[in-house]
């Protein structure tokens, strides 16, 4: 593969269920890979982990030339749409902690969301009429080194709005 392929997770305009989609160039049309290769599963997580022989299917979709679809036709969805956890590392931008009025933290704050505070790019953010804030104190794990090392091999990468409890970073109470 001479270049980066570009996974998106699609649903044709009139509805149907979500379709796994390759983008042929940044904005441009899309190869459908539920179409021409049945066979690949339609969640992002479960392409994911069939490794090599997805990626290799997916290339020889895009080499083809043929199962093109308009980006017009279909509204983008969120790249992984059943994810098992979704793992959150807050105040990691500098400018972040200055909106907040808050030192930069020596060590990652990691929090985690629930699977379905996924939505997709374009999707309306739904806010609940009333929101708790709760926790959990996990048993001790084995330190992790800071600043983490880069991993060998990503998968990939998602953006996280940060739609939450400011009120409750800045310190506030109720």
């Amino acid at each position: 593969m001479r270049g980066a392929l570009r996974l998106l997770r699609v649903r044709r305009a009139a509805g149907g269920r979500p379709r796994l989609g390759l983008e042929e160039a940044p904005g441009g049309n899309l190869v459908d890979l539920n179409a021409a290769e049945p066979e690949l599963p339609r969640s992002m997580r479960e392409f994911l982990e069939i490794g090599p022989r997805g990626l290799a299917l997916a290339q020889r979709a895009l080499e083809s030339g043929q199962h093109r679809v308009s980006r017009e036709t279909v509204q983008l969805l969120a790249p992984v749409g059943d994810p098992e956890k979704v793992i959150c590392v807050g105040l990691n931008y500098h400018d972040h902690c200055q909106e907040q009025a808050v030192k930069v933290p020596k060590e990652p704050l990691i929090f985690s969301k629930f699977p379905s505070a996924i939505t997709g790019p374009f999707d309306d953010i739904v806010y609940p009429q009333d929101t708790s804030v709760g926790s959990l104190v996990p048993t001790p794990i084995a330190p992790m080194e800071w600043p983490p090392s880069p991993p060998s091999v990503s998968t990939g990468a998602g953006l996280g709005g940060g739609v939450g409890c400011c009120h409750w970073e800045e310190g506030a109470t109720h």
